[in-house]
């Protein structure tokens, strides 16, 4: 089963639309974690997420998120391999978001730009 669940903060947000009405929306994820170390101090660890959404779900994380929003994500992981200006191969690993819940408040101020004030 592949399946990922992750709670976290956006950091960027890009919007693309295509195809006069389909929206992709890609944004990074800031996963952290606090843990104690051997000597008893707390530390902090912190992942970084690329994730995809479309559509539905891309229509409205233009609207209500922006950088710092935290969300829950659900979702599979998925590698995607492409050639890039330079001839060289790229691989990457990203989430391809199905499910997601918006954890801060919507922002009524927020004007849906996905960038922030």
């Amino acid at each position: 089963m592949n399946k990922v669940i992750l709670i976290g903060n956006i950091g960027s947000l890009q919007i693309k639309t295509f195809d006069q009405q389909k929206k992709v929306c890609n944004f990074s994820l800031a996963v952290s974690e606090n843990y104690k170390d051997r000597n008893g101090d707390k530390q902090k660890i912190t992942e970084w997420f690329s994730c995809t959404t479309w559509d539905t779900t891309a229509n409205f994380m233009e609207k209500y998120c922006h950088k710092g929003s935290k969300v829950m994500v659900e979702g599979k992981i998925r590698t995607r391999t492409w050639t890039n200006n330079d001839g060289q191969e790229v691989k990457v690993q990203e989430i391809q978001v199905e499910k997601m819940e918006l954890l801060t408040p919507k922002n009524p101020d927020h004007d849906g730009t996905g960038m922030d004030h």
